[in-house]
């Protein structure tokens, strides 16, 4: 990447794709091989291929964006007419049973791609849902006191939430769920996931604030 290109991200894609039984190693090396480069060089940037922990036939990327403009033009290229997907895209099809489980978010402060989650190899995302109307309550307790206990620990977590401006490309469907806040944390390793710690406040001002949350603990593949 020249200098003067903007690696700025304004969209990322979460994609948890669930493959046929025992397809995943294949299809992390065919992903590697086909669909890295490829993208990248039309102005999808795949930022890191990920195994779930737990769930053995899950394969997740993450895939940014400059912004909706630059995805709008990027996707039907990519997909309606790039020789890498025209020649490899069957093959991929053929490992994969669901595509649609993708949030499409947009970051809380300035993310590049050129140094985002570049030294993590676990990287752990909280789906945190709000009660109605309190998503700003919720990011207002996660900036005051769940990511200064991260940072003070030297560690690389972001703030997230839904890309709302239309999906125009339909073909692949997002979740855009108004009420999300989505927590990024890279760890250097397991031991460092494993010695982390949040703080208690956190905690105690979730309760009234949320209806759902879960987790995704990834290791990078």
């Amino acid at each position: 990447m020249s200098t003067t290109e903007d690696d700025t991200i304004r969209v990322l894609e979460l994609r948890n794709y669930l493959l046929k039984t025992g397809m995943r190693e294949k299809f992390n090396r065919y992903f590697s091989e086909h669909f890295m480069t490829s993208q990248q060089v039309m102005g999808g940037y795949v930022l890191g291929r990920f195994a779930i922990t737990g769930e053995d036939d899950r394969f997740f990327w993450m895939r940014g964006f400059n912004d909706m403009l630059t995805r709008s033009k990027f996707l039907p290229s990519f997909y309606g007419g790039s020789p890498a997907w025209k020649s490899f895209g069957p093959g991929a099809n053929e490992m994969m049973l669901e595509v649609d489980n993708v949030h499409l978010v947009r970051p809380l402060a300035e993310t590049r791609h050129s140094t985002f989650l570049a030294s993590s190899n676990l990287v752990v995302i909280d789906y945190y849902t709000a009660h109605g109307h309190r998503l700003e309550d919720l990011i207002s307790v996660f900036r005051s006191a769940y990511l200064p206990s991260l940072v003070s620990q030297g560690l690389e977590s972001s703030l997230w939430v839904s890309e709302m401006n239309t999906n125009d490309f339909p073909r692949l469907p997002v979740i855009q769920d108004p009420n999300l806040l989505i927590v990024i944390t890279g760890y250097r390793d397991e031991a460092a996931y494993r010695h982390a710690t949040k703080t208690d406040a956190v905690g105690n001002d979730l309760k009234e604030l949320l209806s759902n949350r879960r987790t995704l603990v990834l290791r990078r593949t």
